[in-house]
């Protein structure tokens, strides 16, 4: 009901338009949204037009509304700018008084007040919880203004900018020409005219709201100064209050920590052993747990810190690189921000360390409880029960205090591991055609003297043993467990051999022969395979979550579990391809060409595995120093050898296809060999170019694709080859079920 009254003023007001000849919002240059409607009305009501020619009225006049809309935005983004100007003044008044209040607090002197200094042990312990909390919201403001005053040194200046292009805009439409007659809405001439005023109209809006966002920022920004000066003073009084309420804390456990050693001497000259050693041990955790509060504490702040410096570097290199419409940073800025952008598994490492930590808290929190449960009776006081039964509750606290700062570490350092991440990611995508250092000359192998020194420092393979050694005795059960699977799979390994030998037996013949012991025959390649990827990922994984290790080892565990992967791929190779194995007596592969694999895979992993644990090691060093000397010379060594193995293997005429492409030289293999084996020559040298050229960064980013599609490659090619032999067992047990079909139809 109430669309069809709009419908019809629409019509109505456009009869009126049509007796007057002209319409006045029109001529007046302000089109109503009411009007527009009422034409899109008279488009869809006319039956006279086309349905091209309607369509192409109702997107004209669709645009038209839609500018409106625009215009709408911008005057409520004026009055919102308005508004705010408005209000500066009173604000700026109140931070003031605000700061005045603050100002007289410090200078009294008075962080805590007496009744909070002789509080109860729990109340203080809830008003620091507080009190903290209070800090971080303030840290969390101040970061906001700091963010939003940056913006208002920025903004201002574009302003103008935006104002001239607008007005630009603006002058072109109001010099547009329109025959001034007395067309229908139905006529394009008229619709177009619509569109112009429409236009015109919210590009003046547009123009009133950056005229009143401009003054807005100019009394904003003094706002915010002072707002940003009074929050600074406001984190430091928190700080100072925190700082003292933790005192007060800390003194009333090393207090009880005192009366528990006390007590446990009269409970000696008592003859209560039992309970001396209790009161000891509570002193002793009463005392760790102080310490463990201050590390928590200071690792906290640490997270934040850095939290807060990887937020303000990511927004600034957003901005300069454009994509949150910034002018561009140099390749030399990114480059830096990279390496000194911690490694996401380092700070993984960190977190399970803390995870450990946190574990052990809540258990030590549960024991305590236990205990606590466990005093039953009224105590008198002084004596060692109720010293140990107050110790105990203070020790609960603490540990409750722990546990709730373990879980705001564990959650402040999950949003800095995902920051980080997203950082090397935008660079990682800035730095992908970005020269990102001098092409290859003398200073890169003036480099080299001084990187292989670093790299084989007695002192620093002397810190890997001593990492290694006290990885193994922390870790002594789970690196048992992993020594005795890996130790079993060695020793099956003649028995898997064997087993594989057997399998000859049954696939001779078409009767026993079966798709099973092909399947059989994959999980024994995978299981000859593993050992050494396994050492590689257990070693390098243990050594890497050790905390006390140098960038140097950090580098090495870390190039070496990554290469568990490709350690175990290669390995996989070598046992498909070995004699008497999968290739040869299941898929009927030649036995050359598994020897020329197989020879090649085993040289080239002497060389392309340690080329890529020496960069993992160069690059977890944060200086940089030795990336692109050192690093360099490893890579293109690395890819030399990986391009004089492809061109080795896949020759047309010496390599491992080379009998194929004899045998069948109409062959789609045969015809294309000109296209695919230049191809693949050109991938090592295209990395070899950037590389040379200064574009490192891009050949290490698109080196890991090459292990990727080699690895999809051969998983194909062996999806394939499995299909056949399925297809191949089923066709021979067929043939040989219609021979003996035929032959006892003979007999008969």
């Amino acid at each position: 009901m109430i669309r069809a009254l709009a419908h019809a003023v629409g019509l109505l007001v456009l009869g009126i338009a049509a007796v007057s000849g002209r319409e006045t919002a029109l001529v007046e240059g302000e089109p109503g949204v009411e009007l527009i409607e009422g034409y899109l009305e008279a488009v869809g009501a006319s039956g006279d037009l086309s349905e091209d020619a309607a369509e192409g009225l109702k997107k004209i006049y669709q645009t038209a509304l839609k500018e409106l809309g625009k215009g709408q935005e911008a005057r409520d983004a004026e009055k919102v700018f308005l508004a705010q100007s408005e209000s500066a003044p009173g604000e700026l008044v109140r931070i003031k008084e605000e700061m005045a209040q603050l100002e007289a607090r410090i200078e009294s002197g008075e962080l805590v007040g007496a009744d909070e200094r002789t509080a109860a042990a729990s109340d203080r312990q809830s008003l620091l919880q507080s009190e903290e909390a209070e800090l971080i919201r303030v840290e969390g403001e101040l970061r906001e203004v700091s963010v939003e005053l940056s913006e208002a040194a920025v903004r201002p200046v574009k302003i103008p900018e935006e104002s001239s292009r607008q007005q630009e805009k603006l002058t072109l439409l109001e010099g547009a020409a329109f025959p001034d007659s007395d067309e229908s809405p139905l006529d394009v001439p008229f619709a177009e005219r619509v569109l112009n005023e429409a236009r015109i109209q919210a590009l003046r809006s547009h123009l009133l709201a950056l005229e009143a966002e401009r003054v807005g920022w100019a009394q904003r920004k003094e706002v915010i100064k002072a707002r940003k000066e009074f929050l600074e003073k406001q984190v430091s009084f928190k700080n100072a209050r925190v700082a003292v309420l933790r005192g007060l804390v800390r003194e009333e456990a090393a207090i009880l920590a005192d009366k528990a050693i006390a007590a446990a001497e009269v409970a000696d000259g008592a003859g209560q052993q039992d309970l001396a050693e209790e009161l000891r041990r509570v002193a002793r955790d009463l005392d760790e747990a102080t310490k463990n509060q201050v590390e928590v504490e200071a690792r906290l702040a640490d997270y934040r810190r850095r939290l807060a410096d990887v937020e303000r570097e990511y927004g600034l290199v957003l901005r300069q690189t454009g994509t949150d419409g910034g002018e561009g940073m140099s390749a030399q800025i990114l480059m830096d921000q990279h390496q000194a952008l911690p490694e996401p598994m380092l700070i993984e490492r960190e977190l399970h360390l803390q995870n450990s930590a946190y574990s052990k808290v809540r258990l030590a929190r549960l024991n305590v409880e236990r205990q606590l449960a466990g005093i039953s009776g009224e105590v008198e006081e002084g004596a060692p029960q109720a010293v140990l039964q107050g110790g105990l509750a203070e020790l609960e606290r603490q540990y409750s205090s722990l546990v709730l700062k373990h879980g705001e570490l564990q959650l402040v350092g999950q949003r800095y591991l995902r920051k980080v991440k997203a950082f090397d990611e935008v660079l990682r995508e800035n730095l992908f055609w970005v020269r990102s250092s001098p092409p290859f000359g003398l200073d890169t192998l003036r480099g080299l003297p001084d990187g292989f020194q670093w790299l084989f420092a007695p002192a620093r393979w002397q810190d890997l043993n001593k990492g290694f050694v006290a990885t193994l005795r922390e870790h002594s059960v789970r690196l048992s467990i992993a020594g005795v699977l890996i130790l079993g799979l060695i020793l099956i390994r003649r028995r898997l051999r064997r087993r594989m030998d057997a399998h000859l037996d049954y696939i001779r013949t078409v009767r026993s022969d079966s798709f099973r012991y092909t399947l059989e025959a994959i999980v024994i390649v995978a299981l000859m395979a593993l050992p050494l990827a396994l050492v590689f990922w257990v070693f390098g994984r243990q050594l890497l979550y050790h905390p006390n290790i140098s960038e140097w080892t950090q580098g090495f565990s870390q190039g070496v579990k990554n290469m568990s992967l490709q350690i175990f791929f290669l390995m996989a190779v070598r046992e498909f391809c070995r004699a008497g194995g999968m290739g040869d007596a299941h898929l009927r592969i030649r036995k050359e060409t598994l020897a020329m694999v197989r020879r090649g895979v085993t040289a080239f992993m002497w060389v392309y595995v340690p080329a890529w644990i020496i960069q993992a090691m160069v690059f977890a060093e944060r200086s940089g120093y030795h990336v692109h000397s050192l690093g360099r010379v490893v890579f293109l060594c690395a890819m030399a050898w990986f391009l004089f193995w492809v061109s080795r293997l896949f020759h047309p005429e010496r390599g491992a296809f080379a009998e194929q492409i004899k045998r069948e030289p109409d062959g789609l293999l045969s015809r294309l060999r000109w296209i695919w084996f230049p191809a693949l020559l050109l991938v090592p040298v295209s990395l070899m170019v950037l590389a040379v050229t200064g574009y490192f960064v891009t050949a290490l980013l698109l080196a890991p694709y090459i292990h990727r599609t080699i690895f999809i490659v051969v998983l194909c090619v062996l999806i394939y080859a499995l299909l056949l032999r399925w297809f191949r067992i089923r066709e021979r047990k067929l043939a040989l079920e219609r021979l003996l079909a035929e032959r006892q139809a003979r007999r008969e």
